[in-house]
């Protein structure tokens, strides 16, 4: 090389390091600017006053101030703040950088720890109600282990909690379960998810913002339970859905609209569907249900490829298609045969015999992947608890060398059924399959070495019904996930937690909740669950008292506490595996003894109540339609069971009056309320009708003046409030859930008003003045359906116990 070129090359290189450190000079301007901006903006973060009392920063800081903070490398606690967080614009704080990627730094300081909670409860975010985002950053912190931030003016304060937020973060919810995901890359660089479920809605949502794109997609007059996206070569991104109405619908997701007719042809319910693009430019979507067929259709003419590839007796449950390096296009599917089908989507022939377990599960969830070195590979799930992993090119199972030589890989047995899989590869080359269960966990696999990547993703209170993954242009590695649960829950792979804590409660769904404050003024939460134990809280501080009661042998299906004269506090609990009543002693932790059943009798749900110089009682309600009066101490009977009701006993109350009476309160799936004398063991009244659907809970109260009221929920979305001695409602039916109402408890409180508090499936937990209808302050949202509540005056505060995927508590200002 001459010493010209010499130079030349060396001015080259010298002006390729000029440019570098000239772009990196004006990206540490540019920087510094957003920086700047971001200090003046943070003097408009704090309020002139909490949430709760209407005041809010300007719609500008509102929106791009974290914008500002992030790009600016000082997105810290100015702007992840109690005072601020509940007015930020959600969608724009989701998708800038985390603070240790936007140069803050690194660790887990007050504002990085409550980001992280944050990220939790956003999609329960409203840009106009501030006051509900405060209550809810408030309980979400105490279900993370953090404090429940400053005591807002109105509205709830979370105390403490017992409830694993898991991973991940929720997109949104369906109306029911959600049934089908799928997700896909746009052009632009975006990541959309779709889901489809039991409400035959199909949504889309933005995976960097968590916000829904459009409205929910309609035309399905069934439940969706096929979900597939595809981006065509010119750039259009369309998703497709399959339906139990036997249709196959194909959308726009730029535009929300249909594209063409429905795709007809199945003779039965559309349990799967599958989109890919060819190399020609060409674009297909498959589809498989319960009549056995798998059909092809051309995705920009709507028109059938082909005959149907017929030979599934059993139904094809799940498919997934890909293309290999040489252009064939390949179709997976699997159903109740258990065997994993493998076509050529061309010529419609199959590429091979039907890959077949020696114990053939039912394959209910299918997932392709084309690797680096051009091998494609199906990762199937079924019964059994069986993830395997096939060449789809070969046949065969894939092997994997170990000390004990080659062996199949059969990546797990995870706790119960394997409902949806996804794969993916990483641009490491890296291939990864993701699980969903019916256990409420998604796993993570590699692929290669077969085993699992970390702890298994928890956060659904459901099982996981479908799954799906997607790499973005940043390299980052997404898994979406939909629940009987009815929530969206996007993970990031990488990430894993968002939140970690460690957990003390309840393993699974909290059924039964109850409050007892004592003589000595020593307030106890007690809480029932799926995992048949009973368990008691200290209200105030949130410890556990004494080891869990688990005397039962199935999930507690109810609870009530009582405080006796003596000081003695008991406990009365109902399961579900048809035993007697338990009859505990929260001063020892002992079972003192049982109350005896009719054959064949479920007891269901309880309550009790104490009189003066009489018996501790405790009315029990069961499916058998009939409510029965126990003597708890002596295990007897009150007099003959309370018949009137004509369908199962769902819920019961029971109040002391002052003029000595005890009543009782009971509803049904009969749609009624009754009224019982528990003494003289006799109605009180006709039926309190106007629910037209099972009433869930009831809940009882006697005022300042001896009047006794009641209240009740029910599956038709609403709360009603009675006058027990006229038998008439106090008003209308309160309405603002909606979903079925679960739970309702009730409290006088010290002025002399009586409040109800209701919770439900919609995930929210509401006040009512009982004697005006009027809702008091804002919703509660909840990090899940609340299944239970229980309601209490302690120390001048009310007190409300949430049960759901966990326990929570709560104070309220009213």
């Amino acid at each position: 090389m001459s010493t010209a070129d010499d130079g030349d090359g060396a001015g080259a290189v010298s002006g390729g390091r000029a440019r570098a450190q000239t772009g990196a000079q004006t990206r540490a301007e540019v920087r510094a600017v957003e920086a700047r901006i971001a200090r003046e903006l943070s003097r408009f973060t704090r309020p002139g006053g909490p949430p709760a009392a209407g005041s809010a920063p300007p719609p500008y800081v509102r929106r791009h101030a974290v914008e500002h903070a992030a790009a600016g490398g000082v997105l810290d606690e100015r702007f992840l703040s109690w005072e601020f967080l509940p007015h930020v614009d959600a969608g724009r704080l989701r998708a800038v950088p985390r603070p240790a990627a936007s140069g803050a730094p690194e660790g887990s300081g007050p504002g990085r720890e409550l980001l992280d909670v944050w990220r939790h409860a956003a999609h329960a975010w409203d840009w106009d109600g501030a006051p509900g985002n405060a209550a809810t950053l408030s309980l979400y912190a105490v279900c993370s282990g953090l404090s429940g931030g400053p005591v807002a003016e109105a509205g709830w304060t979370g105390r403490w909690a017992a409830w694993d937020l898991g991973r991940g973060e929720i997109l949104g919810r369906h109306d029911m379960a959600v049934l089908a995901v799928a997700a896909v890359v746009l052009p632009d660089g975006r990541a959309l998810a779709v889901s489809g479920g039991d409400d035959a809605t199909v949504r889309i949502w933005d995976l960097a913002t968590g916000q829904p794109v459009g409205e929910p997609l309609t035309g399905h007059t069934r439940r969706v339970q096929g979900a597939a996206a595809v981006v065509l070569p010119d750039g259009r991104p369309l998703a497709v859905s399959g339906g139990d109405d036997g249709t196959v619908r194909v959308w726009d997701l730029a535009t929300g609209r249909p594209v063409g007719e429905p795709l007809r042809g199945h003779a039965g319910r559309v349990w799967s569907v599958a989109a890919v693009v060819l190399p020609d430019g060409g674009a297909l979507a498959v589809s498989g249900g319960d009549d056995g067929t798998v059909r092809v259709w051309d995705l920009t003419t709507g028109e059938p490829v082909g005959e149907p590839l017929t030979g599934r007796s059993h139904g094809v449950a799940a498919m997934a298609a890909v293309v290999l390096p040489d252009g064939r296009a390949l179709v997976g599917s699997g159903g109740r045969a258990g065997t994993l089908g493998v076509w050529d989507l061309v010529t419609g022939r199959p590429v091979c015999e039907p890959l077949n377990d020696r114990y053939p599960p039912t394959v209910s969830a299918v997932a392709a992947v084309l690797l680096p070195d051009g091998r494609a590979l199906a990762v199937t799930g079924g019964q059994y608890n069986r993830v395997e992993v096939w060449d789809l090119t070969t046949g065969r199972p894939v092997a994997e060398l170990s000390t004990g030589g080659p062996r199949r890989a059969l990546l797990t047995r995870v706790d119960d059924g394997v409902r949806g899989v996804a794969a993916v590869v990483l641009p490491d080359g890296r291939a990864l399959a993701v699980s969903g269960s019916e256990d409420h966990t998604l796993r993570v696999w590699d692929v290669a070495a077969g085993r699992p990547v970390g702890e298994p993703l928890s956060g659904h209170s459901g099982m996981v019904w479908s799954v799906a993954a997607v790499v973005l242009p940043d390299g980052r590695a997404l898994a979406v996930s939909g629940s009987r649960d009815q929530t969206v829950r996007m993970w990031d792979l990488a990430a894993g937690h968002t939140v970690d804590q460690p957990f003390r409660g309840h393993r699974g769904r909290v059924r039964s909740v109850a409050v007892v404050v004592r003589p000595d003024g020593r307030a106890l939460a007690l809480s029932g669950g799926d995992d048949a134990a009973l368990r008691v809280w200290d209200l105030g501080g949130g410890e556990p008292v004494g080891e869990p009661l688990t005397d039962h042998t199935d999930w507690v299906r109810d609870v009530a506490a009582v405080a006796l004269p003596d000081g003695r506090a008991l406990a009365i609990s109902t399961s579900n595996n048809r035993a007697s009543v338990g009859v505990w002693d929260l001063d020892d932790f002992l079972l003192l003894g049982r109350l005896p059943r009719s054959y064949g009798r479920t007891d269901g749900v309880v309550a009790a109540v104490v009189l003066p110089g009489r018996p501790v009682l405790a009315v029990v309600g069961s499916d058998d339609a009939l409510v029965r009066v126990w003597d708890v101490l002596r295990g007897e009977l009150v007099g003959a069971p309370l018949a009137g009701h004509t369908g199962r006993v769902g819920s019961v109350a029971a109040v002391a009056l002052p003029d000595g009476r005890a009543l009782a309160v009971s509803g049904s799936d009969d749609a009624t309320v009754r009224v019982w004398d528990v003494v003289a063991g006799e109605p009180v009244g006709e039926p309190l009708t106007g629910h037209t659907d099972w009433v869930r809970s009831v809940a009882a109260v006697v005022l300042p003046d001896g009047r006794a009221l009641a209240v009740s929920g029910g599956d038709d979305a609403t709360v009603r409030v009675w006058d027990l001695a006229t038998g008439e409602p106090l008003g209308g039916p309160l309405t603002g859930h909606t979903g079925p109402v679960w739970s309702v408890a009730a409290v006088v409180l010290p002025d002399g008003r009586a409040v109800a508090v209701s919770g439900g499936e919609d995930a929210t937990a509401r006040v009512w003045d009982m004697s005006t209808g009027q809702a008091l302050g804002v919703p509660l949202r909840a990090p899940g359906p609340v299944t239970a509540l229980a309601a209490e005056l302690v120390d001048g505060e009310l007190v409300v116990v949430l049960g759901g995927a966990g326990l929570a508590v709560v104070t309220v200002r009213v």
